[in-house]
């Protein structure tokens, strides 16, 4: 864990894993937590959050067909089901009104 102070705020930052695997990713969390920095005016103009929208399901589709179409492979299909509430081993039913992330 990690606090950075930028302007006078202060962000934690942080990663979590088991303790059986802390010593494969304490690298990886060290790098992640040391890259953090001010951004160039030209980066932040260049920013272009996911929003997130609603979308109606149709018959057949499911959480695979939702992310690479609708969704446009912005996030994997289990995080599409996990967002709705719904666990991921269920599919999505005709008719339920989702929430999807689209391009910014």
């Amino acid at each position: 864990m990690a606090y950075i102070d930028y302007d006078g705020t202060i962000y934690v930052v942080g990663g979590l894993t088991g303790a059986e695997s802390y010593d494969q990713v304490e690298s990886e969390f060290n790098t992640s937590i040391r890259s953090f920095r001010s951004l160039s005016p030209a980066e932040a103009e260049d920013i272009r959050p996911n929003r997130l929208r609603f979308y109606t399901v149709r018959d057949g589709e499911t959480w695979q067909s939702i992310a690479q179409n609708a969704s446009e492979s912005i996030i994997p299909p289990n995080t599409l089901a996990i967002m709705n509430g719904v666990p991921v081993n269920e599919q999505p039913r005709p008719g339920d009104r989702i929430k999807i992330a689209v391009e910014g």
